[in-house]
């Protein structure tokens, strides 16, 4: 087993399908069998279907044996059980020691993810909640409630009950369109009672409403008869406009159910052709039809689907990772491979890029639209022309003419030849003390009689090439102020060499502070 700390990190992962991975994981494991791979709800068995790498610090990465669709999930699955047992007397080592209580970190990481998973009551809630399901028999078959007063878990309406009421969606909005109407007849329901509980009355009197106001007029000349038939007269008004009334709210109520049932026409096995008064199909019509399982709405000239699944839709809180190739994705938006490509580093192949006049320094341009000949920036601002003699040195003597592919008359600095046909001197031979600077690399240092050459410290860089020509009868000394100098094939920092008469030493930077000398130096 390993020995290794085990952090504070929930113990799984879920990643986006990319293929067959690698998928890494942050959470430590002892053993390849301490975790489980899903994709998408199906489990994976390892070796057959996927392949454990294990790093130094218990971290890792699973790759797949085959690529396939859904969400890949990598979850902490250390089997819960203990394999060591301590005896008196017996060895306890340190290993052991580790991997048990490693085992036990990891039991109780595991559990922990479980239960984040689970339904739970906030931690700021009362402590008296009780958050214990109700009964098995209780909740099968109903949907999960909780209590108005103690906010627990309690069974609620049965799922049957919901998916009626669902399925009644269209109707309850045909009555909430039409409740104008229905409230109109409800007002009125007291009347329409009444009325209706004397419409034999009413509708006799209002036939023989003529033999009535007859016989009014016929007894005038009896005691009260005058009053009596103006009363009767009344009568007859008001139970005529008590009919009226009663069959203005009949009629109403009719035709608002005419309307709600040319409307919805109910449960069918097949697409009708007329309305359930047998008179012709409006646009906006619904019915079920008992054979799909479907609502079908009339289009003015066809029957369509109500409304269809969103199985095989793209969410757009996915932001596309839900599409089946993301690189058939891209070929069909007729994207290149720079779609791919991270912005911090994009590489172009062919082509050309338009529409950029300054690119700014800090974005790695010169930071101007047009420049010709030698340039000169400090980091930061645009690039400006720079001027020979002062900004820079320039050579002289032009370069002549390539011939056949090579320079040909072509020299450094107006006498010596640009290549390895010979190394120039650094100005003339040396008299005195002389301190070597960057100005003598690829050249040699002549030293006359008199003369002698120091080495400094932190001025060369790394490859730079020094030669120095004893032009003298008798030995010469060259001074190593630099911090390490090497006489080539020996492991001695030296504080000087002796150069002999008439000899060469080369020196060979290999920092600023290193240097290794060869030729005819002791």
């Amino acid at each position: 087993m390993a020995d290794y700390a085990i952090s504070n990190v929930a113990r799984r992962v879920v990643y986006t399908n990319t293929g067959v991975g690698p998928y890494a994981f942050t959470f430590e494991i002892l053993q390849n069998t301490d975790i489980a791979v899903y994709r998408a709800s199906t489990l994976l068995t390892l070796t057959t279907d996927y392949t454990v790498i294990i790093n130094a610090n218990g971290t890792g990465s699973v790759t797949l044996v085959l690529a396939g669709t859904g969400n890949i999930t990598i979850v902490g699955a250390r089997a819960i059980q203990r394999t060591s047992d301590y005896t008196t007397g017996g060895d306890l080592f340190a290993s052991t020691l580790n991997t048990d209580l490693d085992s036990q970190t990891i039991y109780a990481q595991q559990v922990a993810e479980t239960a984040e998973r689970g339904l739970k009551a906030p931690v700021v809630d009362p402590t008296d909640i009780n958050m214990t399901l109700p009964a098995k028999a209780s909740r099968v078959g109903t949907v999960l409630a909780f209590n108005a007063t103690t906010g627990n878990p309690e069974a609620g309406p049965s799922i049957a009950s919901v998916t009626t009421v669902a399925a009644q969606s269209a109707n309850i909005n045909t009555v909430a369109t039409n409740i104008a109407s229905v409230n109109t007849v409800a007002g009125n329901n007291t009347n329409i009672n009444t009325v209706a509980g004397a419409s034999t009355n009413v509708t006799t009197v209002a036939t023989n409403i003529a033999s009535v106001n007859t016989n009014a007029t016929n007894i005038v000349a009896i005691q009260n008869a005058s009053t009596n038939a103006t009363n009767a007269a009344n009568s007859a008004t008001s139970a005529s406009n008590a009919q009226t009334a009663a069959e203005a709210a009949r009629d109403a109520t009719l035709a608002a159910y005419d309307n709600f049932d040319d409307r919805y026409l109910g449960s069918k096995t097949s697409n009708p052709t007329l309305d359930n008064d047998g008179n012709a199909l409006v646009g906006g019509a619904l019915y079920f039809n008992s054979v799909s399982g479907a609502m079908q709405v009339y289009t003015g000239s066809a029957w369509v689907a109500a409304y269809v699944s969103g199985t095989g839709f793209l969410a757009t809180s996915n932001n596309l990772s839900d599409v089946a190739s993301t690189s058939t994705a891209r070929t069909n938006l007729g994207l290149g491979s720079i779609a791919t490509q991270a912005a911090s580093s994009v590489s172009i192949t062919g082509g050309s890029i338009t529409g950029i006049t300054d690119l700014a320094v800090a974005d790695g341009g010169t930071g101007a639209s047009t420049l010709t000949g030698v340039l000169k920036g400090n980091g930061t601002s645009a690039f400006t022309a720079a001027t020979a003699g002062t900004d820079f040195v320039a050579p002289s003597g032009a370069l002549g003419t390539p011939s056949s592919g090579t320079l040909t008359n072509c020299t450094v600095d107006g006498t010596n030849l640009v290549g390895y046909r010979n190394v120039p001197q650094s100005g003339s031979d040396k008299t005195t003390s002389y301190t070597l600077t960057t100005g003598d690399v690829g050249e040699f240092v002549g030293v006359g009689s008199g003369g002698s050459v120091t080495i400094p410290n932190s001025t060369f860089a790394t490859g730079d090439i020094v030669s120095i020509f004893n032009n003298t009868s008798g030995n010469i000394t060259i001074t190593c102020t630099i911090t390490t100098a090497y006489i080539a094939g020996t492991n001695t920092d030296v504080a000087s060499v002796t150069l002999a008469t008439r000899g060469v030493a080369t020196l060979l930077f290999i920092s600023g502070t290193v240097v290794t000398i060869t030729g005819n130096v002791s």
